[in-house]
C-alpha cells in the first residue's frame, strides 16, 4: 500500500547497480518546479542485497518516504515494438496485443504485464502503436527493491516514453527527423522521430563510464558509435520513404555529454549536441539537475498527465489491491463518521429529554398555579356558550340576508345593494331581466315568513325602473322589508 504522505512534493526515482538518481519536483504549476536533485554513484550487486542497503540508506537520507515517487525502467530490460494495428478503440488495441503477444516475446501473455500508447491515428482506421512487453518477474524485483528500502511507488514508467515525451514537448522548432540518444548507467538507448511522432526505438545494455569515455577513444565510445551506426542503417531501411537520420541530440543524468557529441557526430556522420532543450521543460531549478537527465524530467511529464507518450508498468494486482485498499479506508473512514453521528445523536437525545423534563415540570407548576382562575374561566365559556345559542336562536342580520339571497330567482335576478336599519327595515336595490321576476322575488321572501322570520311578511315593491344594457331591456328595482316599530330599539344602518 502506499506510505503516508507529508508533502505534496512528486519524486522520480532511478536505481540501477551503479547509480541511484532521484529528482524532487512541484507539479502544482504549469511546469515541473525542480526543487532538488539528489544522485549517489557506487557498485551495489542487487543479488546479495547491497543495492537494497543502498537504496534504504539514500531514502532515509533524502526523505524519499514523504514524496509521491514514481519509478523508471530502462529500455533494454522491456521488449518494445512500434506496430500498425487496425483499431482506434484502446480496448481493441489491448485486446490484439495481448492475443499477438507470443509473436513478441517468448513468453505467454499471463507472464507479462502489457501496455501501450497510440502514436498516431489514421483516417483509414488504422493506429501506430508503441507497445511495451514487460515480464512480470522484471516489474517484481524492481518493486521488491523499493519496498526492501521502505518505498511503494504509484506507478511504473518505461524509460523510451520517458525520453519520447521529454523530446516531443522540449524541442519548439525540432527537426523534420532527428535522433534522441540517452546514455544511462546500465546502457544506452535511441529513439528516432520524425517531427513529434516516434518511429524507432533501441535499447543496449552495458555498463560505462560515459565521463571517462570522453577523455579518449576506447571501448566504451567505438561500442556507442557501431550500435549508433547499426540504429541508424536499421531505421532507415524500416523508414517508408528509406529518408535516414541527420541530427543527433545527446543526453544523460550523470556524465557531461559535450565533449562526446564531437566524437559521435565523427563516428556517426551526423550532427550531434547536446539535449540542452530538457532545460525548457521545467518552470524553474533546471540548473539543480546538473545534466541533462530527460528521463526523469519525461517521467514528471508523466506524473503530470501531460505527457504525449505514457507507458505505465504498474501490475494490474497492485492496482486492484490498492483501490480495494481505498475502499477499505473509504469504508472505515466512513464508519467512523457515523460513529461520531451516533455519538452526537445520542448526547443530542439526552439532552432533549433533560429540557423536555424540565419543560414538563415547569408547566406543570404553572398549570397548578392557573388551576383556580381555569375554573372561573370554564364558568364564563359556559355563559358565553348559553347567550350565543339564544342570540343565534333570534336571527341575525346575515342571517336576514342570506335567507333574501336564497329567495332571488336563479340567473335572472341580482343584488347590488342592502340597506339594513333595525328601526325602519330593509331595502334591496338590483337589477331583473323582466317585472316578472321583480314581482317573484318580493313574493319569495314574503314565503319565508315564518318563525323568527315573520318581520319578511311585509315585503313589498317599491319601484321598477325600466332600462337597457348592451342592447337588452334590464329593469332596475327596489324592495322594501318594513320592521313593525319598536320605541325602545336603538338605531343602526349597515349598507
Amino acid at each position: 500500500m502506499l506510505l503516508a504522505r507529508k508533502t505534496g512534493h512528486t519524486g522520480i526515482l532511478q536505481a540501477e547497480p551503479h547509480l541511484i538518481s532521484y529528482v524532487r519536483a512541484d507539479l502544482t504549476g504549469g511546469k515541473p518546479r525542480i526543487l532538488a536533485f539528489f544522485q549517489e554513484r557506487g557498485h551495489w550487486p542487487q543479488e546479495d542485497g547491497e543495492l537494497a542497503r543502498a537504496l534504504t540508506a539514500f531514502a532515509n537520507n533524502h526523505g524519499l518516504a514523504e514524496d509521491t515517487i514514481y519509478t523508471v525502467l530502462p529500455r533494454h530490460e522491456i521488449t518494445c515494438r512500434i506496430v500498425s494495428l487496425p483499431s482506434h478503440q484502446e480496448a481493441e488495441l489491448a485486446n490484439m496485443l495481448e492475443l499477438s503477444a507470443e509473436e513478441y516475446v517468448p513468453f505467454a501473455a499471463s507472464e507479462l504485464i502489457i501496455d501501450h500508447a497510440i502514436l498516431r491515428k489514421y483516417p483509414s482506421g488504422e493506429s501506430d502503436v508503441l507497445a511495451a512487453f514487460a515480464h512480470k518477474d522484471v516489474a517484481d524485483n524492481h518493486l521488491r527493491l523499493l519496498r526492501d528500502a521502505g518505498l511503494d511507488p504509484a506507478e511504473i514508467y518505461l524509460s523510451t516514453a520517458c525520453l519520447a515525451s521529454a523530446a516531443i514537448a522540449g524541442l519548439s522548432q525540432p527537426p523534420e527527423r532527428y535522433a534522441v540518444v540517452d546514455l544511462g548507467p546500465s546502457g544506452f538507448e535511441v529513439i528516432i522521430l520524425l517531427e513529434d511522432r516516434l518511429q524507432y526505438t533501441r535499447g543496449v545494455a552495458g555498463v560505462h563510464d560515459w565521463e571517462a569515455a570522453s577523455q579518449g577513444p576506447g571501448g566504451a565510445l567505438e561500442e556507442l558509435a557501431i550500435e549508433l551506426r547499426s540504429s541508424f542503417s536499421a531505421y532507415r531501411r524500416e523508414s517508408p520513404d528509406g529518408v535516414g537520420v541527420e541530427h543527433v541530440f545527446l543526453s544523460s543524468s550523470f556524465a557531461d555529454v559535450g565533449p562526446l557529441c564531437d566524437i559521435v557526430s565523427h563516428e556517426t556522420a551526423k550532427e550531434c549536441q547536446p539535449a540542452k532543450f530538457a532545460q525548457a521543460l521545467v518552470e524553474e531549478g533546471a540548473e539543480k539537475t546538473q545534466f541533462l537527465p530527460l528521463v526523469l524530467l519525461g517521467a514528471l511529464l508523466n506524473a503530470k498527465a501531460s505527457a504525449a507518450v505514457n507507458i505505465e508498468l504498474l501490475p494490474a494486482q497492485i492496482e486492484r489491491d490498492r483501490a480495494l485498499l481505498d475502499v477499505q479506508q473509504k469504508l472505515k473512514r466512513a464508519a467512523g463518521v457515523a460513529a461520531i453521528i451516533l455519538a452526537m445523536l445520542g448526547a443530542l437525545y439526552f439532552q432533549a429529554v433533560l429540557q423536555r423534563e424540565r419543560l414538563i415540570g415547569q408547566l406543570e407548576r404553572e398549570r397548578d398555579a392557573i388551576a383556580p382562575l381555569a375554573a372561573g374561566v370554564a364558568e364564563k365559556q359556559d355563559q358565553l356558550r348559553i347567550l350565543r345559542q339564544q342570540v343565534d336562536h333570534k336571527g341575525t342580520v346575515l342571517e336576514l340576508l342570506a335567507s333574501i339571497a336564497q329567495a332571488a330567482p336563479e340567473e335572472d335576478l341580482n343584488i347590488s345593494r342592502f340597506s339594513y336599519n333595525r328601526e325602519e327595515g330593509i331595502d334591496l336595490w338590483g337589477r331583473a331581466k323582466t317585472i316578472d321576476d321583480v314581482h317573484r322575488f318580493a313574493q319569495n321572501i314574503r314565503g319565508l315568513a315564518v318563525g323568527h322570520l315573520t318581520l319578511l311578511s311585509g315585503a313589498v315593491r317599491v319601484y321598477e325602473n325600466a332600462g337597457a344594457e348592451r342592447g337588452e331591456p334590464i329593469f332596475d328595482y327596489q324592495v322594501s322589508i318594513p320592521f313593525p316599530q319598536d320605541d325602545d330599539s336603538d338605531s343602526k344602518t349597515t349598507e
